[in-house]
């Protein structure tokens, strides 16, 4: 009975440590990553969760495009849903992807952003690193 109980204790112990990895990871994804054609701000509302709001600006020559909005974390990934919505572009929504270690962040949008910065301004892969600040 002893050994069993000790058993039991052990594999929820084991349960509970495997489970915070998981959930703090989002926590690492809170930070400004910037680079020369992208800045990327997240704030994570929900640790366990992975609820955050985020905003993303990319830069292309002249032009300059903006979205601020909230979603969810699940792995790496954030897909961002724009808080305002503006016509025409009602689909669009910005997935940011982390790597391994929440350093870097890469953009791409889905669906159509061309309301939030014209047409020739486009969330197309371009990467942040994660600043010190």
């Amino acid at each position: 009975m002893r050994g069993s109980r000790a058993n039991a204790l052990l594999a929820l112990g084991l349960l509970l440590v495997a489970a915070v990895p998981a959930q703090a990871q989002y926590a690492r994804a809170q930070a400004t990553y910037r680079s020369s054609e992208l800045e990327v701000r997240v704030v994570v509302l929900d640790v366990a969760g992975g609820d955050a709001a985020a905003s993303a600006t990319v830069t292309q020559g002249a032009c300059s495009a903006s979205v601020a909005g909230q979603g969810q974390l699940r792995k790496r990934t954030l897909v961002l849903t724009p808080h305002v919505k503006q016509p025409g572009s009602e689909s669009c929504r910005v997935v940011l992807s982390f790597d391994d270690r929440w350093t870097r962040v890469t953009a791409r949008s889905e669906g159509d952003c061309s309301g939030y910065g014209g047409a020739a301004c486009e969330w197309a892969g371009q990467g942040a690193a994660r600043t010190a600040d």
